[in-house]
């Protein structure tokens, strides 16, 4: 005898029903105005909140609108609100950029803040629009709202020169146990199990749905608990060697209003110099300064090379950002490598340009419109390379944002180097939670391939990481100090490092055959 889905349902299951029947009967602008309020709950689970469980009344929310979504418009409208909410509580530390020079960009503010949430929006739309087309239903639904977030994120990753920051991936950054399946499947792992188990909740709202429902919230909450097992055993046995160098991590701290002040120069190199020289430097091999630190082009002035080679440890290397000029005036966002004898060894030039901050995209369509932070733009490097550093491990040389992208942190047709260097100089944007995100994604780029994490920011975070994502010394923003740590061995390559973002295939065709086998549920036409 079969028995009612009423009759299976636990007590709570009605009460939540109902609720979602409100949220289903709101229409207009409040309808909206929820959708944007549940956006802006979900950042609240990125750090430096890092509240993860905002996730599930955030996204539960959603779910329940695009299930009461009469038209394709409406269901584009819900995802996008709640996008731009959710890019805006995440991304509104862009703007604090403009306020370093604001007499020359005060006009760019708001657009820098509003254009990018609205325009970074049009994927969660896309997402929700696709998905209420598909007609789907129940479970059927969730699991393909899932499918095409994933595929929205890779998307982001690389559209218009990509930009994947806080992908829903990176809320477990202060979680090393769960961060070890991004040895696996990379970030995007992470993304799928963090909203299949916040999704999977939606099924609440349906008690019509019961078994399906009950078995999805089984499956979604089980993979969580399953990542949280492998976490502890992998990290259960995390015994990491060091590699032998000691390296020492400068961060000055240098205000960005006063960074290129010409005035303030000589200061500025001064600081760096006595911190390099500070207490212990006979036992450093390596010494790393951040990006740009060094504000003129040391190509053409080998006095100044002279001066910055004074901190080169014996047998060692100084590792330094600077800008550098071709003579015919091209401009790089450049890292070099100095030795003893004052020479520079090895040069990387900025691959992954900053948007409006390095060049102006489309400027063939924006003439003149001088927007970017880098007077007249600068140009891209070659491409990613790995840097020979006789006598310790090569590097993976990644500046600023460019440590930010999933499965392309290292030169695929180059040797596989030892550690990623990352420096940046993330004081354009204060005590805000750029500089607390930025290091988030670093973290994770370290877990995925394996390598530690050699960090080095003008005002921070500066830190050493363990191939395993776990910080092994960090100096916090602002602080005016130098962090000496031994560098550790880098493991075997990951298996998400042997196959990058290729995993994002048999994961996308895993999500779809769960999707089939939650029925055959459609809703008419």
């Amino acid at each position: 005898m079969s028995v009612p889905a009423s009759e299976m349902t636990p007590p709570l299951w009605p009460a939540l029903s109902r609720f979602a029947a409100g949220i289903a009967a709101l229409r207009g602008w409040r309808r909206l105005a929820l959708a944007f309020g549940a956006g802006l709950l979900s950042a609240a689970a990125l750090p430096p909140v890092s509240l993860v469980f905002c996730l599930v009344p955030a996204f539960v929310t959603l779910m329940w609108q695009l299930a009461a979504a009469t038209s394709a418009r409406n269901a584009f409208g819900i995802g996008w609100c709640f996008g731009v909410g959710h890019f805006l509580a995440g991304l509104y530390w862009v703007g604090i950029a403009m306020t370093v020079d604001f007499d020359r960009f005060w006009w760019f503010l708001p657009i820098s803040i509003a254009g990018l949430s609205c325009g970074l929006a049009l994927f969660v739309g896309a997402v929700t629009w696709a998905t209420w087309r598909s007609r789907f239903v129940g479970p059927r639904r969730l699991v393909t709202f899932v499918l095409l977030w994933l595929i929205a994120e890779w998307l982001r990753s690389w559209v218009l020169s990509g930009f994947p920051w806080n992908l829903i991936g990176t809320t477990w950054s202060e979680f090393p146990v769960m961060l070890q399946l991004a040895s696996l499947t990379g970030v995007w792992g992470l993304t799928v199990i963090s909203l299949l188990a916040a999704v999977s909740l939606a099924a609440l709202g349906e008690p019509e749905r019961a078994r399906s429902g009950l078995g999805l919230i089984g499956l979604s909450w089980g993979l969580l608990v399953a990542v949280l097992v492998f976490g502890s055993w992998r990290l259960s046995s995390a015994e990491v060697e060091n590699a032998g160098p000691v390296v020492r991590l400068v961060q000055p701290s240098v205000p960005q209003s006063l960074k290129w002040n010409p005035s303030r120069a000589a200061e500025h190199i001064d600081r760096l110099i006595t911190l390099s020289k500070s207490a212990g430097f006979q036992d450093v091999n390596l010494v790393v300064w951040p990006e740009t630190a060094v504000p003129f082009n040391l190509w053409r002035d080998p006095n100044l090379l002279r001066i910055v080679a004074s901190v080169v440890p014996a047998g060692g290397y100084l590792v330094t950002g600077a800008p550098r000029y071709t003579p015919e005036g091209e401009g790089f966002n450049a890292l070099h490598v100095i030795a003893e004898d004052a020479s520079i060894k090895k040069t990387y030039d900025k691959v992954h340009l900053v948007p409006f901050g390095e060049y102006v995209p489309l400027s063939d369509f924006l003439g003149d419109l001088n927007i970017a932070v880098a007077r007249g733009g600068l140009s891209s490097g070659p491409g990613l390379t790995t840097l020979d550093l006789p006598g310790m491990p090569s590097a993976s040389p990644l500046i600023c944002y460019e440590i930010i992208f999933p499965g392309a942190v290292t030169d695929p047709d180059g040797p596989r180097p030892g550690f990623l260097l990352n420096l940046t100089n993330d004081a354009w944007f204060g005590r805000s939670s750029g500089p607390f995100q930025h290091f988030a994604s670093a973290k994770l780029r370290a877990v995925e391939e394996g390598l530690p994490l050699v960090r080095a920011a003008n005002n921070g975070i500066s830190a050493m990481v363990d191939p395993y994502g776990r910080v092994l010394g960090q100096l916090n923003l602002d602080e005016i100090a130098v962090l000496d740590a031994p560098l550790p061995v880098a493991l075997e390559p990951t298996f998400f490092a042997r196959w990058g973002n290729w995993i994002l295939l048999p994961m996308s065709v895993g999500l779809g055959l769960l999707a089939y086998a939650f029925g055959q549920g459609r809703r008419q036409r």
